[in-house]
């Protein structure tokens, strides 16, 4: 029997069968086809664009592979497709409108991240981490997606500030760790009222650690390696005050600029000609 002949089945699930080489173009003619599971295998090559044509199909799961190339265009055709598992594989490019949840762990997506994934207004969970996006800033765009519940772009190379626009009122857990932000927490993020988990560990950001939901309960493991920021968080050894960070600021500022106008006047002094 081939896949040819299995064009009412619904539900196709091959997870972790040590299946090797390519995803078949036929199976593009499981039209009936709501979910496919075919994760933690050995698939390689790209995903065939015969998949475009399961207009029925609602969960995509292929992580766990060594699949590579673009995902193909036509899975955009997919307007019934609510959730996506593609991580741990090779691939680059972006997905349909409508999904749920949207897993992109530990591919090679690049460039940047709202035009990977698009304006989902649906969107409840996604997780970018391990990839190279590298084009500056967090877009201000993913404020639209209003939906998200869970947002997890850690190891990547992300720089710049936090957008204010990411205070997402009801976003649950968020994690930003191992990249390259910068600048002030977001005060918005003192109206995100839903938030319970933050992690902004490994940036390089600076003044208070805010008193919102998420960072009073927070552990100092989701906040070291930002040498610049300040104040007290419960059930741990508290950072420096923020009015100590003030005055080593001053005391710097204090010390420097005497001893540059003096090194001015010094080399004034020496470059005048004598007579």
């Amino acid at each position: 029997m081939s896949l040819c002949d299995l064009s009412a089945l619904t539900l196709f699930h091959l997870y972790a069968n040590q299946l090797s080489n390519l995803i078949p173009r036929e199976i593009g003619k499981l039209k009936s086809l709501i979910y496919l599971e075919i994760s933690q295998n050995k698939l390689n090559g790209s995903i065939p664009t015969s998949l475009g044509n399961l207009t029925n199909l609602e969960t995509l799961y292929l992580c766990d592979n060594q699949l590579s190339s673009y995902i193909p265009q036509e899975i955009r055709k997919l307007h019934k497709l609510i959730k996506v598992l593609i991580d741990t594989n090779q691939l680059f490019g972006s997905l349909s409108e409508g999904i749920f949840q949207a897993l992109f762990e530990g591919n090679q997506l690049i460039g940047n991240i709202f035009e990977v994934i698009g304006d989902w207004p649906n969107l409840e969970y996604i997780d970018l981490s391990y990839n190279k996006f590298y084009v500056g800033e967090i877009p201000k765009e993913m404020g639209s997606l209003t939906s998200l519940l869970e947002l997890i772009l850690k190891d990547n190379q992300l720089s710049e500030s936090i957008p204010p626009e990411l205070g997402l009122e009801d976003l649950e857990r968020l994690n930003l760790s191992h990249n390259n932000l910068s600048g002030l927490i977001p005060s918005a993020f003192e109206d995100m009222h839903a938030l319970l988990y933050v992690n902004i560990s490994y940036n390089h950001l600076q003044g208070p650690v805010l008193d919102c939901n998420a960072f009073p309960n927070a552990t100092i493991k989701v906040l070291k390696g930002n040498k610049d920021l300040c104040g007290k968080v419960e059930g741990s050894q508290p950072y420096k005050s923020c009015a100590l960070a003030v005055y080593q600021h001053k005391v710097v500022f204090i010390i420097i600029f005497p001893l540059l106008g003096s090194l001015l006047l010094l080399f004034a002094f020496k470059n005048v000609p004598r007579d």
